[in-house]
């Protein structure tokens, strides 16, 4: 297959800074972090279907890699069709629906190739990728940030809103967001002896942090996969450093998400042209058009 099967979800790094400089608005809104948080928590609770252009910035290595992808999405039970817009992967469908397609990723590369079955998790689907299509959607932050909330809570009992911190209104791509800035001054590597099965996904989805992170942290460590038992390895205590959040006023969804680590900007993901429990066919799901 000539192009590499580029799929994400949620996005990063490098850009140029006016390019995506939010404009302030001239009324900032009366409210706590706290309540903006919650709002937008059971805004992601209420989602049923979702559709949305995901652009993403990542980085891996010493660059950062962009994505472009169109995307429908049914919550419950997930199923997700996706289809990338940016080279060298522009024309690459993909849906996954355990019912139709069993827990593989139905692939269309697109000009004459024929459709394939991949794993979510394998190196042809993850190469380059912090995420899997698994990710799409907003339910994967809204776990993070609960963790964030708990921690917050535990350790720094009484200064919420020292650690997330709402900067006021912006303007972003037409939509007046709030601006959430989420600091863990706790931030660190730590030492951790992998168990049994386990593999950098795992690790990360137990403990609420950057899978990523773990792979570009253990130079030993060439994919999400290459962990063996009793392998001792240093992993993030949280998912990021720094969280920057735009959220839309109107729909109360998170539509630019930005993380830091101690080195700079990792991820960044732009959600554009959100459409909010749009009807969606059983047929996206199943076939490509």
């Amino acid at each position: 297959m000539k192009k590499s099967l580029f799929v994400l979800l949620l996005a990063t790094v490098s850009f140029v800074a006016f390019r995506y400089a939010p404009i302030a608005s001239e009324n900032t809104t009366t409210a706590s972090s706290r309540d903006i948080i919650n709002n937008m928590l059971a805004s992601i609770d209420k989602l049923k279907t979702l559709q949305y252009t995901l652009k993403g910035w990542e980085r891996v290595g010493n660059k950062d890699n962009y994505s472009e992808v169109d995307t429908k999405l049914n919550v419950s039970p997930f199923k997700v069709h996706l289809y990338s817009k940016a080279a060298p992967n522009d024309g690459i469908q993909i849906i996954y629906n355990e019912a139709s397609h069993g827990k593989k990723a139905f692939v269309n590369p697109g000009s004459w190739l024929p459709n394939v079955s991949l794993d979510p998790y394998g190196s042809k689907m993850r190469k380059g990728q912090h995420h899997t299509i698994l990710n799409s959607g907003f339910a994967f932050l809204s776990k993070i940030i609960r963790a964030a909330i708990l921690k917050a809570d535990k350790e720094a009992a009484g200064e919420f809103e020292k650690h997330f911190v709402y900067e006021g209104d912006v303007v972003w791509s037409n939509r007046k967001c709030y601006k959430i800035v989420i600091n863990d001054p706790t931030f660190k590597y730590e030492n951790y002896t992998v168990k049994a099965g386990e593999n950098a996904d795992i690790i990360a989805k137990n403990k609420n942090i950057c899978g990523f992170l773990i792979v570009e942290k253990n130079p030993g460590v060439s994919d999400f996969s290459d962990l063996s038992a009793g392998q001792v390895i240093k992993i993030p205590t949280t998912y990021a450093k720094k969280t920057t959040l735009y959220i839309d006023q109107l729909t109360l969804l998170p539509i630019v998400q930005i993380m830091h680590d101690e080195v700079g900007q990792f991820e960044r993901y732009e959600f554009h042209n959100v459409v909010v429990n749009p009807k969606l066919s059983d047929e996206t799901f199943v076939s490509f058009p």
